[in-house]
């Protein structure tokens, strides 16, 4: 009889240490209360019940930490205190991290959905790295001076969302190889650009949103109130 191959590990981070500028708000944005509960909440409940992770790494602000790691109840929930910037962030988390595949998401993207974290990480399992990201619809324009200087072709562009998985072995010879360098990337895939190693393409939606604005609140307020209201209409009918 053939034993079934162990499934590899997976662990999650989730970069929290944004200030959130852009909203206007007095705490860091993983941390503005939206319906009772901060945003870095949301996040970690779409985010746990969407996969088996075999541990979830929050990285916040160092004066943050008690707060977060009072947050959520999970076995391995592990929250550290977070770097200069996102890129340095995020590589403490993996350093510290013990699954063989890592899936890197935004504390700010609350609306994940478990098929999309499904589809990216089996993607990742078949091809080392994966990321989730959103087809250009609109013509692009490449601007010099504030001036028009041509055309981008859109269907070659992509807006890169998260998550984000890579193999943790790739990502720390990545850092290594790099240096200092490896400060200057805006997400994860960004350390892969002109190396060998294939990166994947798992389409996102809109819906996979970012807040950064206070619309951007606003219209998650409005989503969750419609969510919320749909699940008590089901209980009232005898769902659940």
């Amino acid at each position: 009889m053939t034993r079934m191959a162990r499934e590899p590990r997976v662990s999650a981070i989730i970069p929290a240490a944004g200030a959130g500028r852009r909203l206007g708000a007095r705490v860091p944005k993983a941390f503005v209360k939206i319906s009772g509960k901060n945003l870095l909440t949301h996040t970690l409940s779409a985010l746990q019940r969407s996969f088996s992770f075999c541990e979830i790494f929050v990285v916040c602000p160092p004066g943050r930490t008690r707060e977060a790691a009072r947050l959520y109840r999970f076995p391995l929930y592990r929250v550290i205190p977070g770097g200069k910037t996102r890129a340095e962030s995020v590589r403490k988390a993996v350093e510290a991290a013990s699954g063989e595949y890592v899936l890197v998401h935004d504390a700010a993207r609350p609306f994940i959905s478990r098929e999309l974290v499904q589809k990216v990480i089996r993607a990742a399992f078949d091809q080392g790295a994966a990321i989730v990201a959103e087809p250009v619809h609109s013509t692009v324009k490449r601007v010099r001076g504030g001036c028009v200087v041509g055309t981008e072709d859109r269907r070659e562009l992509y807006l890169a969302q998260t998550p984000q998985v890579f193999k943790r072995s790739d990502l720390i010879r990545r850092y290594a190889r790099l240096g200092g360098r490896y400060l200057r990337a805006t997400d994860e895939a960004q350390l892969f650009d002109g190396t060998p190693n294939r990166i994947e393409i798992v389409e996102g939606t809109r819906d996979n949103l970012k807040i950064t604005s206070p619309e951007d609140l606003r219209f998650f307020k409005w989503k969750n109130r419609n969510r919320s209201k749909k699940a008590t209409g089901r209980c009232g009918r005898g769902g659940l």
